[in-house]
């Protein structure tokens, strides 16, 4: 955890190691002090990123490092050369170059000097922050550190704050899954293409078609979860590895491929041998029993797995082929229901109102002045609604900014007035990624506690209203429209929609000062659980962009 000190430290430590450099470049010395610096760039880089570095050695051992190493060194070494070669040019310009001179046992002090400094600099702010994690933790129940309910030291690094709570049917699906249609998007980017809505869920006589497809039935727990959704992001899950795991990674096994996290649809499922032929017809490459192991997800050779092996009850089996059946991270359970139960996700990261919002935020959107708003909220990313009408090329691209024309249009088409905020933010820039995110929700003693805005807002063409998504989309039978479910319909603009999460103008209580409601789900959830901002000047009263920690 970064405190006042500890980033303080590690800004005077980067700046003092580019400064040097810099310093050599300007007086000439040998260009091998590049070479000689670079293990001082090295080992400050790791240091800076020692938790995922103490990652790369459990989950690799000495040769993740070495590779790690090898990847990181060749950046590094362009670094250093970069910076040496700007103190070089700048005494090129003030008419100070000597040429560059010979290799000295000054250099290679200044090296070692450079190198141990770091080194011991980096590890003395690496046990700062170690300290301040453990102090934040001693607050947490002994049951979430165990994740069991056993009784923990609180002075323990916690490396995985594991949720104790086991998952249902409700809470398995995060997202109906990044490359998974969005018929709402479509509707959304399509501004007119009418779009016929698939349903979330899957049937039974889809779920009995799969099994027809691979001969095998799928457990009932898995059925019930395809009947929720048919396959979707679920996250970052973990799995024990014992009895009574602890808060590091050691005791704990990802699930369902981390970083990809999914679980397949039912068109996607394979089996094993499916999968290997898509690479190779070599019998010897092929796992045991290939073609009675289906694949619920895979991150290259890292599975989650139904094994049908050892009968017609299927076990689920993850394991990483890359590394051999018999790795100690593999883990088997004899039934879907027995796996179930013991998935488990990480707390969410809480934020507090000290170091960490100090260190890492700049000040609101609102606290600058009304010229330099626009450069602080925006980020430089066109919306991604701009990049595919661009790629059309048959000029229904949205204009860079919005000027008075389309904000006429905008507004007569919506039959509102758009905040007067809005449109000055819009005229700098239509749409786009932003910069500024964060918005406090907390009130004055309370908990610290923030909504994060979408990545991107719409350019102004793509404005619409919620009862006009609505009219655009063929609806399942079983499945009300937005227009229906959402009173009011015709009085919320949206200004984003990604994912099911939307951004909305609220004009159903006033018609010049429109409130922001933040959604999570504009499908399934009611407006009232909404995330609500009086207005737009109150968001950028409060809005904060994202700092870099560095």
């Amino acid at each position: 955890m970064t405190t006042k000190l500890s980033g303080s430290l590690r800004m005077f430590m980067g700046a003092a190691i580019v400064l040097a450099v810099i310093i050599a470049g300007f007086l000439n010395r040998s260009a091998w002090l590049i070479l000689l610096a670079t293990p001082a760039f090295t080992a400050l880089y790791a240091l800076g990123k020692w938790d995922r570095w103490k990652l790369a050695w459990r989950s690799g051992g000495l040769k993740m490092i070495l590779l790690s190493i090898l990847v990181t060194m060749p950046i590094q070494l362009i670094l250093v050369s970069v910076f040496f070669l700007f103190g070089l040019g700048a005494s090129m310009l003030v008419g100070a170059s000597t040429g560059l001179q010979v290799l000295t046992s000054a250099d290679l002090v200044t090296a070692a000097v450079m190198f141990v400094f770091s080194v011991a600099l980096a590890g003395f702010i690496n046990v700062l922050e170690a300290r301040s994690a453990g102090e934040a933790q001693v607050s947490v129940p002994a049951a979430v550190l165990s994740g069991k309910g056993q009784t923990r030291n609180a002075d323990e690094e916690v490396e995985l704050n594991i949720d104790p709570t086991p998952l249902t049917l409700q809470s398995f699906y995060v997202s109906p899954g990044y490359w998974k249609a969005d018929a709402l998007e479509d509707a959304m980017e399509g501004r007119g293409k009418p779009v016929v809505k698939k349903a979330d869920a899957a049937s039974e006589d889809d779920i009995a078609a799969t099994e027809a497809r691979l001969g095998f039935k799928l457990p009932e727990g898995l059925r019930d979860l395809y009947k929720v959704m048919d396959g979707g992001y679920v996250g970052w899950m973990y799995v024990p590895l014992k009895a009574d795991p602890g808060p590091f990674y050691d005791d704990w096994r990802g699930a369902f491929s981390i970083d990809y996290s999914q679980l397949h649809s039912l068109k996607n499922l394979r089996t094993v041998k499916d999968l290997y032929e898509d690479f190779t017809d070599d019998p010897d490459e092929m796992p045991v029993n290939a073609d009675k192991l289906v694949v619920l997800q895979a991150r290259y050779q890292d599975m989650t797995l139904l094994d049908y092996s050892y009968g017609l009850e299927a076990r689920v089996w993850l394991v990483d082929f890359d590394e051999g059946p018999k790795q100690s991270k593999d883990i088997q359970f004899p039934d879907f229901d027995s796996f179930f139960v013991e998935l488990r996700r990480e707390y969410p990261e809480k934020l507090t109102t000290g170091d960490r919002l100090l260190a890492y935020r700049k000040k609101p959107i609102g606290e600058y002045m009304p010229a330099q708003q626009p450069s602080e909220f925006w980020g430089s990313d066109p919306h991604v609604f701009a990049n595919i009408a661009g790629s059309r090329k048959d000029g229904s691209e949205p204009k860079k900014k919005a000027d008075d024309n389309l904000i006429a249009k905008t507004q007569t088409r919506l039959g509102v007035t758009l905040p007067s905020a809005l449109v000055a933010l819009w005229r700098y820039r239509n749409g786009g990624a932003l910069a500024a995110r964060h918005f406090q929700t907390s009130k004055a003693g309370e908990p610290y506690a923030e909504a994060e805005l979408p990545k991107q807002l719409m350019p102004m063409e793509y404005f619409t209203t919620l009862a006009d998504l609505s009219d655009r989309i063929t609806w399942p039978d079983d499945e009300l429209p937005l227009r229906e479910k959402h009173a009011g319909a015709e009085r919320l603009v949206i200004l984003q929609y990604r994912k099911n999460e939307a951004l909305l103008l609220d004009y159903r209580q006033s018609e010049t000062m429109p409130s922001l409601l933040l959604v999570n789900d504009i499908v399934k959830d009611p407006l009232a659980d909404a995330v609500r901002i009086d207005s737009f000047d109150i968001l950028l009263e409060g809005l904060r962009p994202w700092k870099s920690a560095s």
